[in-house]
């Protein structure tokens, strides 16, 4: 492999993580659909958005899977879910097990779920649907 190969590629991959990383850096909350009371869109579903229109939205998405916060986690299944299927189903089971808590927004309802059972949710697609509405 070249010189400037081996160079320039991590380059690539870590701007792709630090973008998605400061993206969704201190999202409270997984949310998709209207929140709070005025039922506006969450910042983390604006952050999603924003990733999901990028030509690497799935490169994004694997390595916000991987990042440190279980928010940002469930925003990368999401997106693998939609952008990469194959992606999605070697990642799910390892969500799928997992009882640790995340916190999460349904209209103006706040709730402390397991990541599993939101990983789950993904896996059915209950959120499609809200992410092909248009953006408010």
């Amino acid at each position: 492999m070249p010189t400037i190969t081996r160079i320039l590629i991590p380059i690539c991959v870590a701007a792709v993580v630090s973008t998605s990383y400061a993206q969704f850096g201190g999202e409270p909350f997984f949310a998709v659909g209207g929140v709070h009371r005025d039922g506006r869109m969450s910042s983390g579903e604006r952050s999603f958005r924003a990733v999901l229109k990028r030509h690497d939205s799935a490169r994004a998405f694997e390595s916000m899977v991987h990042s440190s916060l279980a928010v940002r986690q469930l925003y990368g299944l999401l997106g693998l879910h939609l952008t990469d299927r194959a992606a999605f189903e070697r990642e799910l089971p390892a969500f799928s097990r997992r009882d640790d808590l995340v916190r999460t927004m349904s209209g103006c309802s706040g709730f402390h779920e397991e990541v599993g059972r939101v990983a789950k949710r993904i896996a059915s697609g209950m959120y499609d649907p809200l992410i092909t509405w248009p953006p408010w």
